[in-house]
């Protein structure tokens, strides 16, 4: 007769990614912010669009590389305000797009490790138009 087998299952409760630290990070100026959110653009799965920001991305017509221009050589609106609901920073930048302006919002994970694993969530955008729509 065959002994029966046990079977141990293991569920991992670290952080989302292994290599970030679990510790809230401190708040970034807005440039810092500008720098920490391009390079999770170079991050697998370290750019998180919500599900509004993709609703909105159909609606208003802009694309994740509108995004990263506006990141790139837009200017941004204020500091950083904390959420202390989803422990982040929220930043807004604007900047201009085919000479259309448009406005940028995200976050980013003050739980996640800045440098090496930032998490960078997209919340929305819109265009400097009436409607926030742009017509191409």
């Amino acid at each position: 007769m065959q002994k029966p087998q046990t079977v141990s299952s293991f569920v991992y409760v670290g952080p989302l990614n292994p290599r970030s630290q679990a510790v809230a990070q401190k708040p970034l100026t807005p440039e810092s912010a500008r720098v920490v959110a391009l390079g999770a653009w170079r991050l697998d799965g370290r750019l998180r669009p919500v599900a509004h920001f993709k609703k909105r991305m159909k609606q208003r017509k802009f694309s994740i590389l509108d995004i990263e221009e506006v990141l790139r050589r837009g200017r941004p609106k204020g500091n950083g305000r904390f959420c202390p609901d989803h422990r982040n920073y929220k930043y807004e930048f604007q900047g201009s797009v085919d000479g259309v302006g448009l406005r940028v919002v995200f976050a980013i994970d003050a739980t996640q490790d800045y440098m090496s694993a930032p998490l960078v969530i997209l919340i929305t955008a819109a265009w400097n138009t009436k409607s926030g729509i742009r017509r191409r």
